[in-house]
Parts: C-alpha cells; structure tokens; sequence
C-alpha cells in the first residue's frame, strides 16, 4: 500500500506530494517525468528530496494533521465544553434573575421594617401615656381614700361628743333619721288657791296628759297662790 497521506489520508504518497493539499496551500504543481527523462543529476536530488521529505515529515506532518484533522476525542471534548458554557450561561441568568427578586424582596422587608418602626414608636408613647394617666388616677385614689378615713374618724369622734350628752334610751345620731310625730296639745290652766290644797293627780287630771316619753315630778302648792304648770 506504501505510506500513508496524512494531508488526503491516503495511500502511496506523501503529504507534500499530495495534490489535493499543494491545492490547498496554492502550491499544486502538476510535475510528470518519466524514468527516461530523468537525468542521473536529477534522479540524485530527487531521491534526496524523497529522503529528506520522507524524514523530516513526519514529525511535522503528524503535528498538521492533529491540528487541520482533529480526533474524535477532540470533538466529543469541544462539544463537552460548549455545552458546559451554555449551561453557565443559563446558570448565570438564572442567578442574575434570583438576585434581582431578592434585591426587591429586601426592598419590600426594609420598608415594613420601617412602617413596623413606626407602629411601635406609636404604641410605646401611648403605654407611655397610659401609664402617667393610671399614676395619677392611683394618686387620686389615695387621696379620697385619705379624705374617706378623715371624715370617717371625725363623724366617729362627733357621734362620741353627741353620746356624752344625750341619755342612753335616745338611739339618735348623725345618720338617725327621726321618724315624724305630732305631739298632743297642752294648754295651761289656772287652779284656785282654797283652804284645801288639791293632790297632784286632780291637777293633772284637768290637763291633757303629756306624751309617756316625758317624766312629770311633783308640784308644791303654796298658799294663797296662783300654780302654773305647763306641760
């Protein structure tokens, strides 16, 4: 078969002498010699040319055909890698949108944040108020307590100066309320003095009797002399 092309990939030449990759390069060179023609000169710098081309090929053909004629593994690898990006690319978009709702969400929380503020700095001056109300209504508390037990030890201390004058069958005081009464009427009358002193029953018996709460005492009865009782 003869060596192999790595230009055409092909048999029975080498890659300088390949048409198709001199075409390429624009350096085809279409050169037919027969055996006849060549000159011994030119049959040697041929054969060197051959030996030289066919040494020094093929270090640097195999580096040309890596590069112009990728393998399998090189392709699989590129294609690997372009899908790596393209899912990067997807990632970071999908990252970059995420970033920007939670910006917003951090927006939103620092505003309720400061309406939340506000509420409270409300609601702590209203305790604030409450609380000096409910100290001075405890303040007013102690003072009509404080005036209660005052009137309750002065009403306590007038009921024991009214009881120090008054008789103990007499139930009435501060909060006594009497009920009303009409008392009988009574008039005076006017007994003649006589030789015969009258008794103290017929005396009373001219006049109307006096209410039973009243203590009559006895009268004395000088001579010649006018009595007046008043009942």
């Amino acid at each position: 078969m003869g060596p192999q092309c790595f230009g055409c990939q092909g048999y029975g030449h080498m890659k300088s002498e390949c048409p198709t990759y001199l075409k390429s390069k624009g350096k085809a060179m279409a050169v037919t010699l027969s055996d006849g023609e060549v000159s011994d000169d030119e049959s040697e710098c041929d054969e060197d040319g051959n030996f030289i081309a066919f040494t020094t090929t093929v270090v640097v053909n195999e580096s040309i055909s890596a590069e112009e004629n990728p393998s399998d593994g090189e392709l699989s690898e590129d294609a690997d890698l372009q899908e790596a990006y393209n899912k990067l690319c997807k990632v970071a978009a999908k990252d970059a949108m995420n970033v920007e709702l939670g910006l917003k969400k951090i927006e939103s929380l620092e505003l309720d944040k400061k309406n939340l503020l506000v509420k409270l700095f409300d609601a702590n001056e209203l305790l604030n108020n409450v609380k000096t109300e409910n100290m001075l209504l405890l303040d007013k508390v102690k003072s009509l307590k404080l005036d209660l037990s005052v009137a309750r030890s002065a009403s306590s201390k007038l009921d024991q100066l009214l009881g120090v004058q008054k008789s103990p069958s007499d139930k009435s005081g501060i909060c006594f309320v009497e009920s009303i009464s009409v008392s009988a009427p009574h008039s005076t009358h006017f007994v003649p003095s006589s030789s015969t002193e009258p008794s103290v029953s017929e005396v009373v018996s001219e006049t109307v009797k006096p209410p039973v709460s009243e203590v009559v005492k006895p009268i004395e009865v000088s001579p010649s002399r006018k009595i007046r009782v008043d009942l």
